[in-house]
């Protein structure tokens, strides 16, 4: 409940005066001040600082409010004075009709605007006043359907971010060529069914920005999955949650681009890694190497891929397991070798393998530009490590030990 502040106005206009009405606005704003004293402090005390501060408290008599509309031609008042709520609208429709370019600006913030002013502003010359007031929470229907055929692309993309849009205006709206209405209309919209209906449509602009919409509905993505745009669809397919039909069905569809997008899916079921596994891509294979949710089995083909950067690929997966980590140890081409170097998650027995059993130097020396250090290095590659050529590797041979 609001405090009641008995004060009389000589130490009132002492501290007004000296501090402010931004600051008296402050520290009496939520605080209730007698009438009395308010109308006393308007008819002896005509200072634009006492004006300002009456202009923007919120219990100011509307009697008050009235008569100071008619006693002030100050810009800064006056627009105060429109904002408030109490003052009576034939006066603010009578201010705004005569009012400069920033007073009417103001009066768009006015919480109280009536029908009558609010059709005003919505024809005001300048564009930005009309824009502020599209954005006003009270706008009346046949005034938001009026702006809808504003010439000004603002007006109507502030229009367009309204939380609820009557039918009509959404209608005219939907058909604008701006990429900014477009982009609005799918930001703000909520309702699944009307992302539903934009995304029918099939405009490139909108699906994209469909896209980009991160709870985009699983209805509205498949919708775009069937869009005459190869990167809608491709958009669509990354984002959504396929079916096992819908696996299947694009693991085998004749766009390359998709089926590598296919392989990249998260939770790949068994029976699609089993068709991306035959895929006459070697990109496609590549990609379903790097996938971390492939089964054991998949990756033992890819390690049998006749292609070496789909091996390579498989050697970067982050979710292999320690035996296949060491197959990819033991394999013949050093690229792959190279690859497992750059992994985090390398055991001793890893390293036994890379150093004793392949005695590679190229690898080796891999090896020491990642800090993949080695315990037990056997005799004859120590020995070959400690006096070699490379200051690396003679490093790399004393930090192992």
């Amino acid at each position: 409940m609001a405090k009641t502040v008995d004060i009389t106005k000589e130490p009132f206009l002492e501290e007004l005066v000296k501090t402010g009405s931004i600051k008296m606005l402050k520290k009496y704003g939520r605080k209730i001040l007698f009438s009395p004293m308010l109308r006393e402090l308007f008819d002896e005390n005509p200072e634009k600082e006492v004006l300002l501060f009456l202009a923007q408290y919120s219990n100011s008599p509307s009697a008050i409010l009235e008569k100071m509309s008619v006693k002030t031609t100050d810009t800064d008042v006056l627009a105060a004075l429109v904002r408030h709520p109490r003052l009576p609208q034939n006066i603010l429709q009578k201010i705004i009709q005569e009012a400069s370019f920033y007073v009417r600006i103001s009066a768009c913030f006015n919480p109280s605007i009536t029908p009558e002013t609010a059709k005003t502003l919505v024809k005001d010359k300048h564009f930005f006043v009309r824009a502020l007031i599209a954005g006003h929470k009270k706008l009346f229907r046949r005034l938001e359907y009026y702006l809808s055929f504003d010439k000004s692309e603002l007006v109507k993309t502030v229009l367009a971010s309204r939380i609820k849009l009557n039918q009509e205006t959404f209608d005219n709206l939907i058909v604008d060529e701006s990429i900014w209405i477009k982009a609005t209309l799918v930001f703000y919209v909520k309702s699944p069914e009307i992302l539903f209906f934009i995304a029918e449509i099939d405009d490139l602009a909108f699906q994209s920005f469909l896209l980009t919409n991160k709870k985009c509905p699983e209805k509205v993505l498949e919708r775009l999955s069937f869009s005459s745009h190869q990167e809608i669809v491709k958009g669509a397919i990354k984002k959504k949650n396929l079916t096992i039909d819908e696996f299947i069905g694009w693991a085998e569809n004749k766009n390359e681009e998709i089926r590598i997008i296919v392989s990249s899916k998260q939770k790949l079921p068994d029976s699609v890694q089993k068709i991306l596994l035959k895929d006459s891509s070697a990109k496609v294979r590549q990609e379903l190497a790097l996938n971390i949710s492939i089964n054991e089995m998949t990756a033992l083909l890819l390690y049998a891929d006749k292609d070496p950067a789909v091996t390579t690929a498989l050697a970067l997966n982050k979710n292999l397991s320690e035996k296949m980590i060491a197959h990819l140890c033991k394999h013949p081409d050093s690229k792959v070798k190279k690859a497992i170097t750059l992994r985090n998650d390398l055991t001793e027995k890893h390293l036994e393998i890379l150093l004793n059993e392949n005695r590679e130097y190229d690898i080796i020396y891999h090896l020491a530009v990642n800090k993949q250090y080695c315990k037990n290095i056997c005799p004859e590659v120590a020995k070959k490590l400690s006096s070699h050529k490379l200051p690396t590797l003679r490093e790399y041979y004393k930090k192992s030990n």
